[in-house]
C-alpha cells in the first residue's frame, strides 16, 4: 500500500521544488513518513485483534 501511494507523492513533491536535490530530499522524507505511518497502522491493527497479555498458542 505505502509503495503504491508513495510513488505518486514522491513525484508530485519532487516536481514542486525548483532545486532538484531539495525536491528529492523532501519527497524522500514524505515517503518515509508515509511508509512508517502505514507500518504503525498495520502493527496496531494486528495487535488489537489479540487480547492484552495473551500469547500465541503453541499447538502443532
Amino acid at each position: 500500500m505505502a509503495v503504491t501511494v508513495g510513488i505518486p507523492i514522491l513525484g508530485a513533491v519532487m516536481a514542486m521544488r525548483a532545486d532538484l536535490l531539495a525536491g528529492i530530499q523532501l519527497a524522500l522524507a514524505a515517503d518515509v513518513v508515509l511508509t512508517l505511518t502505514a507500518a504503525v497502522i498495520i502493527w496496531a491493527s494486528l495487535n488489537r485483534s489479540r487480547p492484552a497479555g495473551a500469547r500465541p498458542s503453541a499447538t502443532r
